[in-house]
């Protein structure tokens, strides 16, 4: 049997002649299998190739995006200034302006802790935006190095203690004041400890007694000495008893002083009594002979005070008791920042698709608890580093910022700038503040810190800067208790400052030991201690002052020891 097509055949004759060819039955089913072999093949590539495009519930896809995730929020710490969260499950950074605003940004990555909760990332406390769904994991382990900052401690007051003092059991006389008989004591301290400042009579304990009939009174003066140790006119601060505060016979008589202090550690003082009375007022023990009390001598005067006689073997019977100031011991703050960052992400369910990634931050991020900046680019009213949808700062007066007082990331002073929410500045807190005045007599910008307020009281941190009218600029920092803005002790700590320049002032608050540092310039002006109420809440602001105020910066950071 054949099957197949006709052909015609044409002889070399030229006759025609038909003839049968074709394919055997064995040859088409060779053919059809090898037919059906490529057609499967094809259809096998093909679902291979289908199987091949990724799909967001696949292994390969979660794993892709998961990394991609964990670089991202790596890249976002890489360029980080400040951590204010730091979570196991959530962080917020902050870093430079990205979108041009003149505002920095502030960053938060959050996860509920939920399985199949989704990573969120919120930007500047705006609305959460999902950044991977379904997340099984989101752990942050940090590594922190620590910073330590060393600086002066404060001057310090001691407790009162005894001074100098002769109570001698023998050779011991009496002898009345008049107004033609003075007595005194020239004195120097010997026992004060080496890095001493100043020293502060606070009371004299002598022996005295009534003179005769009770009249007048006896003045008791503390006086410079003259350079040869002898009473000067100068009083330091005196004090009147009456003759009928004494009783008949020698007894311990005491005296309080209040202005007799910053005396320098070489400085001796003269202890006078004086009268102005004819008839005697008083009459005062001393010892008569032998006296050998280091640097001291016994002095007296008939002429009120016209010269003075000493004697070196004779003492007062006498006790001064006072204080002295010193520094304390070097006070140390410890700042904490990120230096590596690990991050486990695990998004879906397959246990196969968790990614870590683990990165150093060479920027080391600060770890803070708050923090409030400006730098007058942009209206610093929109700032929200804090991320809770509340701007960080307002208008005390409860205007509106208006940005044509910003010229060149200058702020032109016109009204009240204050920190929003209230801080109760518990923690250790640095204030950078870069201002000046242009107003020659002004008043100068300032700001205040109220490291505690509450109930009309307030403890007190200001700084001023003033363009005097000599020219130059003044920096001062106040402090004290007060209610609202009172402040009761003013120190100029700087100046002068050439005009036109900005002084950089930095404030290290440490409510711990109630004390601040100050730094102006770059260097160094103490540590002062502070008033403290323990009242609830905080505030930092700033003022025009006058006209002419100007801010270029200002920073408060809040935390940084870590947690």
């Amino acid at each position: 049997m054949t099957i197949g097509l006709s052909h015609r055949y044409r002889s070399g004759r030229g006759k025609e002649r038909l003839c049968q060819a074709g394919f055997s039955l064995a040859e088409m089913v060779a053919v059809m299998i090898i037919m059906s072999v490529l057609v499967i093949a094809m259809g096998s590539a093909m679902v291979l190739a289908s199987k091949a495009i990724p799909r967001g519930t696949d292994q390969n896809a979660l794993v892709i995006e998961a990394s991609r995730v964990s670089d991202q929020i790596v890249e976002e710490l890489r360029t980080a200034k400040y951590l204010t969260e730091r979570a196991v499950n959530a962080m917020t950074l902050t870093v430079a302006d990205r979108n041009g605003d003149g505002l920095p940004e502030t960053i938060r990555y959050a996860w509920s802790g939920t399985a199949g909760d989704p990573l969120t990332m919120q930007l500047n406390g705006g609305a959460l935006i999902t950044v991977l769904d379904n997340i099984q994991q989101f752990d942050l382990t940090y590594d922190k190095m620590t910073s330590i900052e060393t600086y002066p401690g404060p001057i310090v007051e001691s407790a009162e203690s005894e001074l100098i003092s002769n109570d001698s059991l023998t050779n011991f006389s009496d002898t009345q004041v008049k107004n033609d008989y003075w007595l005194g004591e020239y004195f120097e301290l010997a026992t004060l400890p080496p890095d001493t400042i100043s020293w502060k009579v606070k009371r004299v304990i002598f022996k005295a007694k009534q003179e005769g009939s009770v009249s007048g009174g006896t003045d008791v003066q503390l006086r410079l000495p003259t350079t040869n140790n002898l009473p000067s006119s100068t009083v330091v601060d005196q004090f009147n008893f009456l003759e009928s505060d004494l009783t008949t016979t020698l007894q311990w008589h005491q005296v309080s002083f209040m202005n007799a202090g910053g005396l320098s550690p070489t400085q001796g003082l003269c202890l006078v009594f004086t009268s102005t009375d004819t008839v005697g007022t008083s009459r005062i023990e001393y010892q008569s002979g032998s006296a050998t009390l280091l640097n001291s001598a016994l002095v007296d005067s008939n002429d009120q005070g016209g010269t003075w006689t000493d004697y070196a073997d004779k003492a007062l019977q006498f006790y001064v008791y006072g204080t002295y100031t010193a520094p304390a011991p070097d006070q140390a703050v410890t700042r904490e920042h990120v230096s590596a960052v690990r991050i486990a992400l695990h998004a879906g369910d397959d246990p196969n698709s968790r990614v870590e990634t683990a990165a150093r931050l060479l920027n080391l991020p600060e770890i803070l608890t708050a923090v409030w900046e400006a730098d007058f680019n942009a209206d610093p009213t929109l700032l929200d580093i804090e991320n809770d949808a509340n701007p960080d700062w307002d208008m005390t007066g409860g205007g509106s910022f208006d940005p044509v007082t910003l010229a060149n990331g200058v702020w032109q002073v016109d009204q009240n700038l204050r920190t929003m929410p209230d801080y109760d500045f518990t923690e250790i807190t640095t204030i950078d503040l870069r201002f000046r005045d242009t107003d020659q007599g002004g008043a100068g910008p300032y700001a205040n810190i109220y490291v505690d307020f509450g109930g009309g009281q307030a403890g007190i941190i200001g700084v001023r800067v003033k363009l005097s009218t000599n020219g130059f600029q003044y920096v001062n920092v106040s402090f004290g208790p007060g209610p609202t803005v009172s402040v009761i002790e003013d120190v100029v700590i700087e100046g002068p400052l050439p005009p036109g320049e900005f002084a950089d002032v930095r404030l290290l608050i440490d409510p711990v030991k109630d004390t601040f540092n100050v730094r102006i310039n770059g260097q160094d002006k103490g540590t002062f201690a502070y008033p403290r109420f323990s009242l609830p809440n905080g505030m930092f602001y700033m003022d025009q002052g006058g006209a002419g105020s100007e801010i270029d910066y200002v920073r408060v950071r809040v935390g940084g020891t870590g947690s």
